[in-house]
């Protein structure tokens, strides 16, 4: 909200929205989620259900969990539930959403109906909910002139991106993606959450962890719910999206300090954006180096307020520079790295009046 209002304050006419149906009650129950197929599941179910096959699977399971998963427990797995859940179309799913094999694993809902109620609508939401949630909050500013840019922090970052690459350029002319989260930083939570993960409450009954918790995370998840923002990260990274994105202003602002984006995937995307020189200039990628101590949660100077893990001074200091380095970049499509890592405020662009000169003061544009 204090960036958005630091936007309002010097000219921009600013659309603060939730990401979808995140509005209605607090927890995951109505986020876009992936889960299998309720056939798929019910043979899975009946697989599991033999003794033989718990047999070889106890010892397993509380790996998948911790997501210390051996190679030789990935073909034991593969020997129990191939073909209809084999690894190899498990790891080819993942890697494009849109492939007949993620079609064939998880269950997909079509556009909400107008008719149906609100939360029916909601616990149905797939993972591309992200997209034609911020397409439809695009299109409400269709009576409204001028150019559109759009910006997110984790998840909302990777849907920013998303929402440019559906776009396609028609309105969106700008997009700032902080700390975009395609994927988690701990390569184990990617390979809980594609196996386990769109078991979504069934996992509680085989005696797995539901809600999910990660470490790099403290709050509790539908384990769906987090296999959908991985699969809409795998999305935003398909070649036809990032041909699209290719031609709009994107800039990436992540933090070396990073605990739970990964910040390998998000180079990636940024690679692949940059590939063509005839487009490159349109792309930059500015960071936090680790020294700075800058964490995830990037733009709001009260987050990690309490300092309860006990790395106190994890907040964002440089939150300042950081809203200028927006404003730069919407109106010259640039970023300054020199001036993102100081605390100091660039004379030549509009100042923040939002001070907060000492932690924990509360702070307000």
């Amino acid at each position: 909200g204090k960036l958005a209002s630091y936007l309002f304050h010097h000219g921009f006419n600013v659309y603060n929205v939730f990401l979808p149906n995140m509005f209605m009650v607090e927890g995951t129950e109505f986020w876009p989620k992936t889960v299998y197929k309720p056939e798929l599941v019910a043979i899975v179910q009946a697989k599991l259900a033999q003794p033989e096959n718990q047999a070889l699977l106890a010892p397993i399971f509380p790996r998948l969990q911790s997501g210390a998963l051996t190679p030789e427990d990935m073909q034991t797995i593969d020997r129990v539930l191939s073909p209809e859940l084999s690894m190899e179309k498990l790891k080819r799913a993942w890697s494009d959403p849109e492939s007949e094999d993620f079609k064939d694993l998880y269950a997909s809902s079509p556009a909400t109906n107008a008719r149906e109620p609100l939360p029916e609508a909601a616990r149905k939401a797939d993972f591309k909910a992200y997209v034609r949630d911020a397409s439809a909050r695009i299109a409400e500013l269709s009576e409204m002139p001028g150019p559109v840019f759009i910006s997110g922090l984790s998840v909302g970052g990777t849907v920013a991106l998303a929402a440019g690459a559906a776009d396609g350029g028609r309105r969106v002319r700008g997009i700032v993606s902080h700390a975009p989260w395609l994927q988690s930083i701990d390569p184990k939570n990617n390979q809980q959450v594609m196996i386990a993960g769109p078991l979504d409450s069934a996992i509680g009954a085989l005696g797995g962890q539901y809600p999910l918790e990660w470490d790099s995370h403290r709050i509790k998840f539908s384990p769906a719910s987090i296999a959908a923002t991985l699969a809409l990260g795998s999305w935003t990274a398909r070649r036809e999206n990032v041909m699209t994105l290719a031609r709009i202003p994107t800039a990436q602002v992540i933090t070396d300090a990073e605990d739970s984006a990964d910040n390998e995937a998000s180079g990636k995307l940024h690679a692949a954006l940059t590939m063509d020189p005839r487009v490159a200039p349109l792309h930059t990628r500015v960071n936090y180096p680790t020294e700075l101590g800058v964490r995830h949660a990037i733009t709001d100077p009260e987050n990690y307020r309490d300092a309860s893990d006990g790395r106190p001074g994890s907040w964002n200091r440089y939150y300042r520079t950081l809203y200028q380095e927006s404003f730069r970049f919407y109106t010259t499509g640039t970023m300054s790295q020199e001036n993102l890592a100081r605390r100091e405020e660039d004379p030549t662009l509009p100042k923040v009046a939002c001070v907060m000169p000492d932690y924990p003061h509360r702070c307000s544009q």
